[in-house]
């Protein structure tokens, strides 16, 4: 459990007309008790959309330190070219971590393991709308798209204590490099991306790794994630998702199928519940507040399992909280968020940027 503190400051610079924010910068504090003290920093600068339904293109630095010792820094962008028919985006990452693995899958065992891992990853997805080629009418090609995902990195990981028993323990395989490439496609019917009101929006997708082309490993990770939103009186909007995750073959276990306690089964440490699969469900009550605050209550279930049989009979493990928002670019509707939940009989404290789902 931890408490987290909203960002610190909150500076944005505008265009001469103040109609469009163009710089964000956020510090910002936390603290639980995986990592301890956190201290980080987000950057943005935003680039005005070319057309009114377009969200426009957007850089991103940020950093976080721990005292720990966990590092992030991040750098990435999104874009959009042709009229929003193709879209991307692109994040590079280094990361220093160390952490904690719990064996047992959806009981974990009460034996861990501590390690520490560093990595350096470039990872993210290309889109192309078939209205680009003339395959579809442009009222469906908005909402459709395909393209391609991507996954690279080198990674370098090294457990405590944990010696020979280390191959004993399924899913214990670690580091080297992992190169993946799959293809993806894309449904959305949202009427905004950062805070939507109504409409669908469903993601399907594999990632490839493979020895052929460079990667230490050869497996698969394939991804179905649906997720619906609509609107209630009082500007109130009910959300909810649906994230089935599957992985195949050699996978060191920092790919295996995992809640992040972040984005999904919020508050439990990530890595807690991991396996072969899983199954996440999810559901959210968001409600306007006073000036750039909001209030959100969330109820999830998620568990994991080495195949759909084990998986359809595990239990779920169940996550109950609330949260308060801050909108750091209201144009967008880019939010500063802050979740506390029950989850698995203990208190979870999450904080990150942009809505969980």
């Amino acid at each position: 459990m931890g408490f987290l503190l909203f960002p610190a400051l909150v500076a944005a610079l505008e265009s001469p007309d103040t109609s469009f924010q163009r710089y964000l910068v956020v510090p910002f504090g936390a603290y639980t008790e995986e990592t301890g003290g956190q201290i980080g920093f987000l950057g943005m600068l935003f680039a005005r959309p070319s057309q009114p339904d377009e969200p426009g293109d957007m850089f991103t630095a940020s950093g976080v330190l721990t005292t720990e010792g966990q590092k992030i820094f991040l750098v990435g962008s999104n874009g959009s070219a042709v009229r929003g028919k193709v879209r991307g985006n692109a994040f590079l990452q280094y990361s220093d971590w160390p952490g904690k693995y719990w064996a047992g899958g959806n009981e974990p065992s009460g034996r861990e393991w501590s390690y520490s891992m560093s990595s350096f990853r470039l990872n993210g997805s290309v889109y192309v709308s078939p209205s680009l080629l003339s395959i579809v009418p442009d009222s469906l090609g908005k909402h459709l798209r395909g393209g391609v995902l991507f996954d690279l990195e080198k990674n370098t990981t090294r457990f405590s204590g944990a010696g020979d028993s280390m191959a004993s323990v399924r899913g214990m395989r670690s580091g080297g490099r992992r190169i993946g490439f799959g293809p993806t496609l894309q449904w959305d019917t949202r009427d905004d991306q950062g805070w939507p009101t109504r409409g669908v929006f469903l993601t399907a997708g594999q990632l490839y790794d493979r020895r052929e082309w460079g990667s230490d490993w050869s497996f698969t990770k394939s991804s179905l994630d649906l997720r619906g939103y609509a609107s209630l009186p009082w500007s109130a909007v009910l959300a909810v998702g649906t994230l089935w995750e599957e992985t195949h073959g050699q996978v060191p276990f920092d790919k295996l199928a995992m809640p992040d306690g972040s984005n999904r089964l919020r508050g439990l440490a990530k890595g807690r519940l991991r396996d072969a699969q899983q199954l996440v469900l999810q559901s959210e009550l968001r409600s306007p507040s006073l000036w750039r605050f909001s209030a959100v209550t969330f109820a999830e279930a998620g568990k994991v399992g080495a195949d759909l049989e084990e998986l359809g009979s595990n239990e779920f493990h169940y996550s109950f909280g609330a949260g308060l928002r801050f909108s750091v670019n209201p144009q967008r509707k880019l939010n500063f968020r802050t979740d506390v939940a029950w989850v698995d009989g203990a208190v979870g404290v999450t904080a990150s940027f942009g809505e969980a789902f």
